[in-house]
């Protein structure tokens, strides 16, 4: 549903909120590395959070929530200076990486999930 031809772009933003987006959060997307926000939120995307997420150095906010996404939270999202986390509202499962502490978030969103272990 996003075309390929947006990695060729030098994009810092990318809101694609409230459409009917559907299927995977598409890997090319992680070929912004300029990329600093990112809102997939209230769409209909599933399957897992790609763990090539990890490459987006610069992601500051990365707000999925209002998905069927599922799986766990891929442990490489917590390698980003990541100030903004919603990942509420969806089917993620498993356990809270616990490298998420040493996040330097100010908001994190992990309600309505299926989430399981320790916090």
């Amino acid at each position: 549903p996003i075309p390929s031809e947006i990695t060729m772009l030098p994009l810092r933003y990318l809101y694609l909120y409230n459409n009917k987006l559907s299927g995977p959060i598409p890997s090319e997307i992680t070929m912004l590395h300029e990329l600093k926000f990112l809102s997939l939120s209230e769409n209909n995307l599933s399957g897992p959070i790609p763990s090539e997420i990890g490459m987006l150095h610069q992601l500051v906010e990365l707000t999925v929530n209002d998905n069927y996404l599922s799986g766990p939270i891929p442990s490489e999202i917590t390698m980003l200076p990541l100030r903004y986390l919603y990942l509420y509202n969806n089917k993620l499962s498993g356990p809270i990486p616990s490298e998420i502490t040493m996040l330097p978030l100010r908001y994190l969103y992990l309600y309505n999930n299926k989430l399981s272990g320790p916090i």
